[in-house]
């Protein structure tokens, strides 16, 4: 069984608090195991500027990645 990714060293890291560090590994990481998702939410309250900046920033592009997405026909329903 692989090792549990630790979300908030992954968002860590980054040269400062506007860097892109590893957001998109985050976001890759998020899109495989949606319940991860709640923990974006905490990271905003984080005393890491940059913690909190990409967690807002891989938020940011799941909800534009969802929201690209083609709606399902209305028959459908």
């Amino acid at each position: 069984m692989p090792a549990p990714v630790n979300l908030r060293a992954l968002l860590a890291e980054g040269r400062h608090a506007l860097s892109q560090g590893r957001v998109p590994e985050a976001v890759a990481l998020i899109e495989a195991k949606p319940r991860l998702a709640v923990r974006l939410l905490e990271f905003h309250w984080d005393d890491d500027s940059g913690v909190v900046q990409r967690a807002a920033d891989v938020l940011e592009r799941i909800i534009a990645s969802i929201s690209r997405q083609p709606s399902p026909p209305i028959d459908a329903f």
